[in-house]
């Protein structure tokens, strides 16, 4: 029974991920984040590439979002926050629950 119990809590979690996913990824695409975000690493970027900033934000979501608030200083790329900064009020304004789909989206491993 707890066997079955810790496989029901692992089949939650990973549905609520791949829901966060899925929700965050129309956020990016909605508010064109991928118009200076890549998945990887690209010569003349124009901003970090959602790899770099996993690297940094990895477990630390919540960081992620507060950044995304206005609330948290750049910790990726500071010397380009200044484009970014202009950018915030995209996501200043969004909701607890769409802030952490976009956080674990951005910080997901894409392939």
């Amino acid at each position: 029974m707890k066997n079955l119990s810790i496989v029901l809590l692992i089949m939650v979690a990973t549905s609520l991920q791949a829901d966060y996913i899925k929700d965050g990824q129309a956020l990016f695409e909605k508010y064109k984040c991928n118009m200076c975000h890549k998945l990887k690493d690209e010569p003349l970027s124009v901003a970090p590439s959602l790899a770099l900033i996993r690297k940094h934000y990895l477990g630390n979501e919540r960081g992620l979002s507060s950044f995304l608030k206005g609330e948290a200083k750049p910790i990726v790329d500071p010397k380009k926050f200044a484009m970014m900064k202009q950018q915030l009020y995209k996501t200043d304004s969004l909701s607890d629950k769409e802030l952490r789909a976009l956080s674990v989206y951005i910080t997901y491993e894409h392939k």
